[in-house]
């Protein structure tokens, strides 16, 4: 099992103007808070069973076998989940250009964790065999892992995003208009520097649960399971 984390950033402006009469008015506060939303979203699964384990065993995957360095293993399956995070920020704008003045308002947050597995199992073992469905059921758990995972983060970074909003604020100004786009890049960095604080954590706590799952116990069951069938 390997992955490959993405992040994607984009930020999207809406910008209107006003009356002389509103701007007599001006305050820069808004009346609804900002949207923030943050969307699990798995493809299904991909199956490839084009390669034999020599293959396999020269794929490069980040887990560790649990027998040890010394210790020869062969790998049967694998499986191969990217996670890609992908954010879109949003900000709507006031321009006062008589008065050279200017509001910034947060419209929305919006961020997508997209899984994409697929699934490895080496030519060598007979589509439908003993030890083809033995392998299959253990890469499942990997998928499974996946989805808690997901799942788990999904919330996570809801909340992280809330916090981040709340300590940065929603609305901005009266400022010049040269001032905006500074605002507006200082916002969208604090949620982004947010967002790859979080993915780190889910990037670690990945690596941990996926491990756990390659334990001696588990490879020695799927092995035993099929002894003497292919």
């Amino acid at each position: 099992m390997y992955r490959l984390f993405i992040i994607v950033m984009t930020c999207v402006f809406l910008t209107f103007s006003v009356s002389e009469a509103q701007a007599k008015r001006l305050s820069c506060e808004r009346s609804t808070p900002p949207r923030i939303v943050v969307t699990p979203v798995q493809s299904n699964i991909l199956y490839d069973f084009s390669l034999s384990k020599a293959d396999l065993n020269r794929m490069d995957v980040d887990t560790i076998s649990p027998y040890g360095p010394h210790h020869k293993t062969n790998v049967s399956g694998l499986m191969s989940g990217s996670i890609q995070l992908r954010s879109n920020v949003a900000f709507m704008h006031e321009t006062y250009k008589y008065l050279d003045r200017g509001c910034v308002y947060l419209k929305g947050v919006d961020v997508t964790i997209h899984l994409e597995p697929t699934i490895f199992i080496a030519n060598d073992f007979e589509q439908g065999g003993c030890m083809y469905n033995a392998i299959l059921a253990h890469e499942f758990k990997h998928v499974r892992e996946d989805q808690l995972i997901i799942n788990k983060y999904t919330n996570l970074i809801g909340h992280a995003l809330e916090r981040i909003v709340k300590e940065q604020g929603e609305s901005f100004g009266p400022m010049r208009l040269s001032y905006m786009p500074e605002i507006q890049g200082q916002v969208k960095n604090a949620i982004q520097t947010e967002v790859i604080r979080v993915n780190g954590m889910l990037n670690e706590e990945r690596r941990r649960r996926q491990q756990a799952i390659d334990t001696i116990e588990e490879y020695d069951a799927v092995g035993n399971r099929c002894k003497g069938a292919r």
